[in-house]
């Protein structure tokens, strides 16, 4: 009878923890919401269909040399300007956008540096835009990343920079 109880009471308690997730899940979202970005946002109807959940988007981009433009795309233009994107971007500024240049080369477009994070498979070019002061992303596909010094890092090394650069001293 003991044993049943106790049984009960254990079985009691794992309900009401599992219960109580989507509380917890909820206040982490609210809390870290500045960190959450929507990934593949490759179409500014997504991006308006999530503008109120989410502070931040992720999309990919192509340059396109024959017209000297950037179209939104993963491994083919869409055929959608980047235009739109940076409009929103101008009309909001406390949003930011994490552009994934699938093409990256030493090309440049002038966007407000606060307000990107660019990602590129290609480190060597993704250097040249950390020397411009651009935010490099904290991982890459081949597991390291490019921090502003030039160096190649692993992402945890990338991280540590990360966050002794953001953490107060003192």
């Amino acid at each position: 009878m003991k044993r049943l109880r106790l049984s009960g009471l254990l079985l009691l308690i794992l309900c009401l923890s599992l219960l109580a997730i989507p509380f917890w899940n909820d206040r982490i979202v609210r809390r870290y919401i500045d960190k959450i970005w929507l990934h593949r946002t490759n179409s500014i109807e997504k991006l308006h269909e999530f503008e109120q959940e989410y502070k931040n988007f992720e999309c990919d981009v192509l340059f396109l040399t024959d017209s000297a433009t950037f179209e939104i795309g993963h491994d083919e233009p869409s055929g959608e300007p980047l235009k739109p994107y940076l409009d929103f971007l101008g009309a909001n500024p406390d949003r930011e956008l994490w552009l994934d240049l699938k093409n990256l080369n030493e090309s440049k477009r002038d966007v407000d540096k606060d307000q990107l994070i660019i990602e590129s498979r290609d480190w060597k070019a993704l250097h040249h835009f950390t020397q411009e002061g651009y935010t490099p992303p904290l991982f890459s596909g081949e597991g390291e990343v490019v921090v502003p010094s030039g160096e190649r890092v692993t992402v945890e090394k990338a991280f540590m920079i990360r966050i002794a650069k953001e953490t107060p001293s003192g």
